[in-house]
């Protein structure tokens, strides 16, 4: 039998006691992780949850309503009568979309004439060229009327949608693991919409400012309808119809057809528009829809699922669990802003972390999935308080209407317009003060907000989102 000389027998047992302490250290290490990661998740999960906090996009969810008191249960959003069945283009084939036929480019469209008029409006002859309805027989009609009469053709299945509309309700019948439905409704709204307006501006060259009221009323509808979804696309569609109606808003003031009721019908709507409020809904159920990933990997469900139960080495859980809980934190930090914002929305009020500030840069790395988690909330944040700047001068504007409607001009201030017009005038969401505004002419007035960066640059730079101010009228 072999023998080894003495140091080579020492050696291997240190090498073996050093192996065993390694070994020891990095499960204690392991152990300790796993339970201050644990702990850390409780604790914030016990914070927010007696804050009435909810940490699972399920929980966000409302439940399902009876179709009777359904927008979205209308024959008008099924793929013949059924369900979409996971298509994302299965808009296309709504009813009232179809019969339209919105995607059909019938006739080339000449290069003088553009999609909109100088002012960004519907330009109805390019409408009209396009969809191929200009003929010999109506060459000398004006492009309202063969608009409208295009929509007349189908006023069954329109009507089928206001009746709809009556309904209190809305929710999509999908499941959330099936995003491409949800993509379909939401491109059938937008759609729906496009259609509305452009159905507004004919009733507008025609003076009918009743009927084109009516479309524009029904776009709210459709935007309310998508108001609770508790995801951010949704409300970038939400915004995408608010932008479409307000376009058309401004249109019917630039052609100074809308009468009294109308304008206090339009302001009416608008003054209970909170998207602020509703982003702060959509923030919480992106945190939902992360959790839930998060979720899903613990599970070991999916391909990172099955690498990461194959990593035995390391502590996957815990690592996964502590990006939880830190971007979790993220969410509610910036949630929490918005919902205490009362020094207005703006770049100096609001911080946007990308990573957890607790932790030191060194630890940074452990947060990988976090920084991927999270959304670009500065953007997202900028395009939403904008969106509620346009809506709140356009409820302002509005106003301004009836007062030049009643007196024949636009007031010096303000002020003048409560509280006979409007009880209250809403603040800039900007700053939370009140909103610009200069009287430029008898008939001519310049609104505006100090925009993201809280400057006032007294209506200069209205293209900048970031550095310059919103101008109603130049969105």
């Amino acid at each position: 039998m072999m023998k080894f000389p003495r140091w080579i027998k020492s050696t291997i047992k240190w090498v073996l006691f050093l192996l065993v302490a390694l070994v020891s250290l990095y499960v204690l290490g392991c152990a300790w992780y796993s339970w201050s990661t644990a702990r850390e998740w409780v604790k914030l999960k016990g914070e927010l949850e007696a804050r009435g906090e909810k940490f699972s996009l399920v929980e966000l969810l409302f439940p399902p309503i009876p179709d009777e008191a359904n927008f979205f249960a209308s024959p008008l959003f099924k793929e013949g009568g059924t369900s979409l069945a996971g298509k994302s283009e299965a808009y296309k084939t709504f009813p009232l979309i179809k019969e339209m036929d919105t995607h059909a480019v019938i006739t080339k469209v000449p290069d003088d004439i553009k999609p909109t008029d100088s002012k960004g409006f519907h330009n109805l002859e390019y409408e009209i060229v396009q969809r191929g309805l200009r003929t010999k027989e109506n060459k000398d009609q004006p492009a309202a009327e063969i608009i409208l009469t295009a929509f007349d053709k189908r006023r069954d299945l329109w009507e089928l949608l206001y009746k709809a509309a009556e309904k209190p309700g809305s929710y999509f019948p999908f499941e959330y693991e099936k995003l491409g439905d949800l993509i379909a409704y939401e491109n059938g709204v937008i759609e729906l919409t496009w259609l509305l307006s452009l159905r507004a501006s004919a009733n507008m060259m025609l003076h009918k400012p009743k009927e084109a009221a009516r479309d524009v009323l029904l776009i709210f509808r459709l935007s309310d309808a998508i108001a609770a979804q508790p995801l951010v696309v949704t409300q970038y569609v939400r915004i995408a119809c608010l932008r479409i109606a307000i376009s058309n808003i401004r249109e019917g003031m630039e052609r100074h057809v809308w009468t009294t009721d109308e304008l206090k019908d339009i302001e009416g709507q608008l003054a209970d528009k909170n998207l602020i409020k509703s982003l702060a809904v959509s923030l919480r159920g992106e945190r939902g829809f992360s959790n839930q990933g998060f979720s899903s990997i613990f599970e070991y469900k999916g391909p990172w699922g099955k690498v990461l139960k194959g990593f035995h080495l390391f502590p996957a859980e815990s690592f996964l669990r502590m990006n939880m809980t830190s971007s979790s934190r993220l969410f509610q930090n910036v949630i929490d802003q918005l919902e205490t914002g009362s020094r207005g929305i703006n770049a100096m009020n609001i911080s946007f972390p990308k990573v957890p500030e607790k932790y030191p840069k060194a630890g940074e790395r452990l947060h990988l999935l976090t920084s991927v988690a999270i959304p670009p909330f500065k953007s997202i944040i900028t395009a939403f308080a904008e969106t509620q700047a346009e809506i709140d001068m356009t409820r302002i504007a509005c106003v301004l209407e009836r007062y030049r409607i009643a007196l024949g001009n636009y007031p010096q201030s303000l002020n003048q317009l409560v509280p006979k017009y409007i009880e209250k005038l809403p603040n800039d969401v900007a700053n939370a003060k009140p909103y610009r505004y200069r009287l430029d002419a008898p008939d001519k007035f310049t609104l505006w907000s100090v925009g993201f960066d809280g400057v006032d640059d007294n209506a200069a730079h209205p293209n900048d989102i970031e550095k310059g101010d919103w101008v109603w009228g130049h969105f």
